[in-house]
């Protein structure tokens, strides 16, 4: 079961011959069956509001993964903005529905910056206000999180270098986002061909 927001969704993905989705899905895909039940815009207290749907899907799965939680963090709306601890707080929470599952967690899908030519350099990006909160969330997922039998480093495959806080760059302007928050196919591949959504992780044996 993935759970998560528009980058698990595989929002500004296109498909391909795989027909897998997105940072999760693509990698997953050709190992196991899965139930994409990731939300556009979502963030970890929408979920905790508004659960009870899709928390009754894992009756149906071996393992819950619960992804990109980039809207808690950046700065924002409504339910953003949050400091790291908040939202690691507001995680367990949401690991607590699963109780007999085998959950894992992710660092955040990608950076969330500007850019003033449009994504072609790291230079000319500006990172989130909020970064260093976006960072330190990323940091203690790498640390290991109660309930959690593991975590998928997504952010380590598109970040331009170790907590730079920017995309990753071609030199061609929106090759790897158009928008600074959502990978294009090329970043989605990134994250399957990195092998960081390792499946090893994902056994069909024991809960």
């Amino acid at each position: 079961l993935i759970l998560g927001d528009s980058r698990d969704w595989g929002f500004t993905d296109t498909h391909d011959s795989s027909g897998d989705l997105g940072d999760l899905a693509r990698s997953i895909g050709p190992s196991f069956g899965y139930i994409n039940a990731a939300c556009a815009g979502d963030t970890l207290s929408a979920f905790i509001t508004a659960h009870t749907q899709r928390a009754a899907l894992q009756q149906y799965v071996s393992h819950v993964v619960f992804g990109d939680p980039i809207n808690a963090l950046r700065s924002g709306g409504t339910g953003q903005n949050k400091s790291a601890a908040t939202v690691l707080g507001e995680l367990q929470t949401i690991l607590g529905y699963f109780p007999t599952k085998r959950c894992l967690t992710t660092t955040t899908g990608g950076p969330n910056t500007t850019s003033t030519d449009s994504w072609a350099t790291v230079a000319n990006q500006t990172v989130n206000a909020n970064n260093t909160e976006i960072a330190a969330y990323n940091t203690a997922i790498r640390a290991g999180v109660a309930n959690s039998v593991g975590y998928f480093d997504i952010m380590s495959a598109v970040e331009s270098s170790a907590a730079s806080g920017k995309w990753w760059v071609t030199g061609v302007a929106s090759a790897t986002t158009i928008d600074g928050l959502h990978s294009t196919q090329a970043g989605y591949l990134a994250i399957k061909n990195s092998g960081v959504v390792n499946t090893a992780l994902i056994n069909r044996t024991g809960l």
